[in-house]
């Protein structure tokens, strides 16, 4: 059975907050953004792979920035997703959403998102308190 991560995310500009549950397992319909383990890519059309690269407390996302196609949770899989995120340092590595933990990277796994709607997304990494990615979705 594959293990999914889920990041239900409910923010309001308005009032600049962001609240992010993680759900496991997979199955349950929501909105936010998804993190999954990745069995196989699909017939996607490219979508881009960010590296988590360096050690602590200096670790960082390579590339910082990506632009992806925004991906329905609804349809979120394994073969249809926005990008990878590969964790290539020796450490596990919590990704964070305005300072709230998303999921857990295992060193050498590499995990898809999706992204549901068109915005702009800055995550950061709880080891590393300056490491950011900036993912632009449309």
């Amino acid at each position: 059975m594959q293990s999914v991560l889920r990041a239900s995310l409910a923010a309001s500009l308005l009032v600049g907050v962001a609240s992010l549950t993680i759900q496991t397992p997979a199955g349950a319909a929501y909105q936010g953004i998804g993190l999954g383990s990745l069995m196989h890519a699909g017939p996607h059309a490219s979508p881009p792979n960010v590296n988590i690269v360096g050690t602590d407390p200096k670790a960082k996302y390579q590339p910082g920035h990506v632009k992806v196609v925004a991906v329905p949770l609804s349809q979120c899989s394994p073969s249809n997703y926005s990008g990878t995120l590969t964790n290539t340092t020796l450490n596990p590595e919590t990704v964070t959403y305005h300072g709230q933990q998303v999921g857990t990277i295992q060193p050498g796994q590499t995990v898809y998102a999706c992204v549901p709607a068109a915005g702009r997304y800055v995550f950061g990494l709880q080891s590393s308190p300056k490491a950011k990615l900036v993912i632009v979705a449309h």
